[in-house]
């Protein structure tokens, strides 16, 4: 898996980034629309998939099985109306090499100064 050196991620992505990338938790910023804004390397170690293969595409375009894809639009349909995500919930992730994996989230809406 390519990775940026440190400390020009750092300088992309500034502190936050940082941080998240060296956590040991899966991290994934998404926008409004479910498109993955970042993939920390905890994700890259669990999934196969290196950031630059995801960033910019949807959360359901390799991650998400298909099943679960239109429950998964659906929240972010919610999200756009206003309403709030679940904070906490299960669903299958794939892996890079087609494994599913069962993962717990936990959610977070952070928004910016456009909302």
């Amino acid at each position: 898996m390519s990775r940026k050196l440190d400390g020009q991620r750092f300088a992309a992505g500034g502190l936050g980034a940082a941080i998240l990338d060296s956590a040991h938790a899966l991290v994934i910023t998404v926008d409004l629309e479910g498109r993955i804004t970042g993939f920390n390397r905890a994700c890259e170690l669990l999934s196969g998939y290196d950031e630059d293969e995801v960033v910019g595409g949807y959360l359901w375009d390799k991650l998400v099985p298909e099943e679960a894809i239109r429950p998964i639009r659906r929240v972010f349909a919610a999200l756009k109306r206003g309403n709030e995500i679940p904070e906490a919930y299960e669903n299958e992730w794939l892996t890079k090499d087609g494994r599913k994996l069962v993962i717990a989230w936990n959610s977070s809406v952070v928004r910016n100064i456009a909302g």
